[in-house]
């Protein structure tokens, strides 16, 4: 374990960099209000690699108040690479109250170990909402991070769980409401859990999902059924299928994946199937979801990611299960801070290419939907 001590840290603080195993990892996760899967080791060992990964702990008499989980791409023998932080540093700690000295004492740290000592850029998207910004942004720049205007923040529901389990649901918008009630009566079988056998059912429907509708996938969902193999397990999504029963079996209707770690919950990963939208199977499992999440102390729920523009029929489910209970909100947004130019450099290049791959895949979505929507008319015209 090394340590880097040459900036200014209150009395009685440390800070440790890397010298820290998986296990230990998660231990210091549950200590954070605001832990999240995002900062889970399992996370990024399964996008990057161990050997890209870096951990760093601010300690307070020995007792760890803040930590971030980065991602490094480096270029080999030279300071030239970026550092990424997704949903950290994390700095609410569980049954205290919040202290903003504490995150930009972390923000300093960050900034010193990485860009300071190693040269690289620092792109960080912290889990800060707007109703947060006046005073989060003020901290992030003082602590040497700006904010990256070529990147807009995006949008979500938050949820809040504070309430009984019939104030929520007297909660929900109306319709949704209504949906609940006709999926409750149509006898679906549901499972949950966090087995893989559960989790690669629901890798199955959302390939098919996406087939059938024509998406290109935003996320490879395979791709966290294997972390879910390397999280601990109180640290594992659940997976929440529904079902319906017929003459020759269980026939798929949706699925539902979310994570808690922290004090919060978040949806991850849905899925509907076309028995699934005749049964209004989706509202029941978000609502078992809800109730699970509720069931073990979570104090909001992040339906994670609205685009009323882009995805209406997802943004009008979403909004009506949050109704009256939560908020639309914007994250805060990425902030950076630079390294060498050549660190720079290199991240507006990753960016740009990032981008352009975004880009093309839109449009290849837009294609295929487009493809799909002419097979159905050439068939209608052909079995008329």
């Amino acid at each position: 374990m090394s340590a880097s001590t040459n900036f200014t840290l209150p009395d009685g603080h440390t800070v440790e960099v890397d010298g820290i195993t998986a296990q230990a990892w998660h231990e210091v996760l549950d200590g954070f209000a605001d832990a999240n899967i995002y900062q889970s080791w399992a996370y990024e060992a399964q996008r990057t690699g161990d050997s890209r990964m870096s951990h760093w702990r601010l300690c307070r008499d020995r007792v760890v108040v803040a930590a971030a989980q980065l991602r490094i791409a480096k270029v080999p023998f030279v300071k030239l690479g970026v550092a990424y932080v997704r949903w950290g540093p994390m700095w609410r700690l569980r049954g205290q109250a919040v202290n903003p000295e504490v995150l930009a004492v972390a923000l300093a740290g960050i900034h010193h170990e990485y860009a300071v000592k190693r040269g690289l850029t620092v792109r960080l998207l912290p889990y800060l909402l707007d109703a947060e910004h006046q005073a989060s942004d003020a901290l992030l720049r003082a602590g040497k991070f700006a904010r990256v205007r070529t990147a807009p923040p995006q949008r979500t529901l938050l949820m809040s769980l504070e309430r009984s389990l019939p104030e929520l649901r007297a909660g929900l918008d109306q319709k949704w409401r209504n949906g609940l009630n006709r999926a409750e009566k149509q006898g679906l079988v549901v499972e949950d859990g966090s087995s893989d056998a559960l989790f690669e059912r629901f890798v199955t429907m959302h390939a098919e999902m996406n087939q059938r509708k024509g998406f290109a996938p935003t996320s490879n969902v395979d791709e966290f059924r294997r972390m879910q193999r390397n999280l601990p397990p109180r640290h594992q999504m659940r997976v929440f299928l529904a079902s319906t029963e017929s003459a020759s079996g269980r026939v798929a209707a949706a699925g539902v994946v979310c994570s808690q770690i922290g004090e919060f919950g978040v949806f991850m990963h849905g899925a509907t199937t076309a028995a699934g939208m005749r049964t209004q199977a989706s509202y029941l499992l978000q609502w078992r979801a809800l109730t699970w999440l509720k069931e073990r102390g979570a104090a909001r729920y992040n339906l994670h990611g609205i685009n009323p523009l882009t995805n209406p029929g997802t943004y009008h489910f979403k909004a009506g299960l949050c109704g009256r209970n939560g908020v639309d909100q914007h994250y805060l947004g990425s902030y950076e801070c630079t390294g060498t130019v050549g660190s720079q450099a290199l991240l507006g290049m990753a960016t740009s290419v990032r981008r352009t791959y975004r880009s093309s895949k839109v449009a290849a979505q837009q294609m295929t939907r487009r493809l799909a929507t002419c097979l159905r008319g050439h068939s209608a015209e052909h079995t008329s």
